[in-house]
């Protein structure tokens, strides 16, 4: 029996009363979701706690702190990260509190006023072979706390070392508080925040008119008071050193200096009740009928376009007054007009004149891993190598009968210049970059012969670029309008979103192309053969005696996705002594071709994962559950200090 290659069922055809068509109305519903969703997700607030990396490690985490005359501070964070098995490995997150609750009791009790802190001037280097490129985003918690996001490094780049070194430095002000003296009471990491940290060092240095007169240090996890491993000042100069902190752990410093020794040394305090970020966004305030009305009516307008454009504007050519698959002696010079989408397809017997991979694009405007292991096997069958499935390899004999752009283009990926005899493996590595050659390659071809009035871009060049348009307008709107509430922004939203899904309708329609009346007519002729194929019956083939039909169609059906279907019915064919149950010239396998159906389908499963490129990294940030910090108190009062009980806290790790 034939195997059975089963190839991907994403390009399925429905029989060609219609061409491939329009998704379900289940799948835009999904994506309209999906689209409010992440519109919605701009405003819900996500809150630091615990990073999600746990098996990541600092090897060394040393931070300065320079407070100069002013009351500003310098802050310089040298530090070595090594990567764990789960990181995103695209370069390091910390984030800085930019707003906290504020208790000058130091009780944990509640205050008409809040915390801030301002940071500025940021820079980032590596020695290593790294992007040191930062993003910032200021992230809302909740009424009362905020958090100023920094990201370094870049989301197309993974890091392959498995440590890298950065030093940041940058400018900080309201980090000192004034009681009986001038405190430098801070915490330095927030518990909980960070991978686990080898080696850690912290240098706190204050103007020469600002010597130390005080120091308490402890580390832990939150609440603790368990002193640092070693603290020691001075004259202008704190030294803290720590080693083996667990990932639950943080470090709180106290440093205090002689009052009028250094300006400006008070916190930044605002009103508790001042809105965090905008005080309109809660959905209690919406205009709901308004938002609503607005949102149908630009739906239906969006609509009307869309429906328009099908009609019209993304309508094949087709020759008029000849029988579909037809084109006339003088293309040129026959009358041409749009495509009424209705007319029967006749039933074709042989395949069009064209390649499998010129077809595959000529029947969605795609090129997908059919036509890329049709291509295969078709090399194959015209005696260009031979192919081990079970080995998932090939091996050539005549790279001279390829005689398609595309066929060349994935020879020459997979033997470069060498001779007869040559094995090569179906990898990743040569196959991922073959398919978008002969992706371009076939492009190019049906370009010149003048198959298409537009065709759409290649996946490569369209990959993510709906999505990606959709949070760049989701995000600019947020950026530029935010600030009039959440009425607003949810109007944006209701224009947006309709837009948004009609070009995405829109872009589906056209994603197959518009055919010139050519174009149409081998259309017609491919659908006609497919009709063939998948309705036909063994009793129904006819072939010459000795040939082999089975492998001569095989790449077709495989475009097709019917080769379930043809393998079955080439099975009757054997049983009934009308096809031979040698194995094919082309077939190079260590075990029986006829029983080898697990292996043909691991095969085709390879070639789907080999040509397919990995996705993105996950964003793995794993910041979740209640901030849990805040600020206020003295560090030398009677109690002691404790982790947490200063201001400030830094989280960090890899994304």
């Amino acid at each position: 029996m034939p195997p059975t290659i089963d190839v991907p069922a994403a390009r399925q055809l429905t029989p060609p009363t219609g061409r491939p068509g329009m998704p379900t109305t289940a799948r835009w519903v999904g994506v309209l979701l999906a689209t409010l969703a992440l519109t919605l997700g701009l405003f819900v607030p996500a809150a630091p706690s615990a990073y999600a990396q746990s098996d990541d490690l600092y090897e060394n985490l040393d931070l300065t702190y320079a407070i100069q005359e002013d009351g500003t501070v310098d802050v310089t964070m040298d530090v070595t990260l090594r990567f764990g098995s789960n990181s995103g490995r695209h370069g390091l997150e910390m984030r800085l509190p930019i707003r906290e609750p504020y208790d000058p009791s130091g009780g944990g009790g509640s205050s008409d006023q809040d915390r801030t802190y301002d940071y500025s001037n940021f820079d980032v280097s590596s020695p290593d072979n790294v992007s040191t490129k930062l993003s910032k985003t200021e992230v809302p918690d909740g009424d009362h706390a905020g958090w100023l996001r920094l990201r370094i490094g870049d989301p197309d780049r993974t890091i392959k070392s498995d440590t890298v070194t950065y030093t940041i430095t940058y400018e900080a002000d309201g980090l000192l508080t004034t009681y009986e003296g001038i405190e430098f009471y801070y915490d330095a990491l927030y518990a909980g925040g960070n991978p686990a940290i080898a080696s850690s060092t912290i240098t706190v240095e204050s103007p020469s008119s600002a010597p130390v007169e005080d120091l308490r240090c402890v580390r832990g996890s939150d609440s603790s008071q368990t002193d640092c491993d070693q603290f020691d000042f001075s004259g202008t100069t704190v030294t803290v050193s720590n080693s083996n902190l667990a990932d639950d752990e943080g470090i709180t410093l106290a440093a205090q200096y002689p009052l009028g020794s250094i300006q400006n040394a008070e916190p930044n305090l605002i009103p508790a009740d001042t809105p965090n970020g905008d005080q309109s966004m809660s959905l209690s305030s919406v205009e709901w009928p308004i938002i609503g009305g607005l949102f149908a009516v630009v739906a239906a307008i969006a609509a009307a376009v869309v429906g328009l454009a099908r009609k019209y504007w993304l309508k094949d050519e087709r020759f008029l007054g000849a029988p579909p698959g037809t084109i006339p002696p003088n293309p040129e010079e026959a009358e041409v007009g749009r495509d009424p989408g209705n007319l029967e397809i006749p039933v074709t017997f042989s395949p069009p004149p064209i390649s499998v991979g010129e077809a595959g694009l000529l029947q969605d405007g795609q090129w997908d891993v059919t036509e890329i292991t049709g291509t295969l096997v078709a090399l194959a069958v015209k005696g260009a190598l031979r192919l081990d499935p079970e080995r998932k390899q090939v091996t050539l004999v005549d790279r001279n009968v390829a005689d398609r752009p595309e066929e060349r283009v994935l020879l020459n990926a997979l033997f470069n210049n060498r001779g007869p005899g040559t094995e090569a493996s179906l990898d990743s590595h040569t196959l991922h970059s073959a398919n978008e050659q002969m992706s371009e390659a076939v492009r190019a071809t049906v370009d010149k012969a003048g198959w298409f009035k537009s065709l759409s871009m290649s996946k490569a060049a369209r990959r993510g670029s709906s999505f990606g348009g959709i949070a760049i307008l989701l995000i600019l709107g947020y950026n530029f309008i935010g600030g009039a509430g959440l009425n607003v922004l949810l109007a944006a939203a209701a224009i947006a979103i309709p837009v948004i899904l009609a070009y995405s309708v829109y872009r589906a329609a056209k994603k197959r192309g518009q055919r010139t009346a050519v174009g149409r007519a081998l259309t017609d002729q491919i659908e006609g053969f497919r009709l063939y194929l998948s309705t036909a019956e063994a009793n129904q083939l006819k072939f010459e005696e000795g040939e082999d039909i089975y492998s001569k169609y095989l790449p077709w059906a495989i475009v097709f996705g019917l080769t379930e279907r043809w393998t079955k019915i080439c099975q009757q064919l054997v049983d009934l002594g009308r096809l031979s149950d040698q194995e094919p010239y082309w077939y190079s396998g260590t075990g029986s071709f006829w029983m080898n159906y697990a292996i043909w389908n691991s095969f085709t499963h390879s070639m789907h994962s080999a040509t397919t490129p990995e996705p993105p990294a996950p964003d793995t940030s794993g910041w979740g559950g209640s901030s849990g910090f805040g600020s206020g108190g003295s560090g030398f009062g009677g109690g002691g200090i404790s982790i947490g009980g200063g201001g400030g806290g830094m989280s960090s790790g890899s994304w």
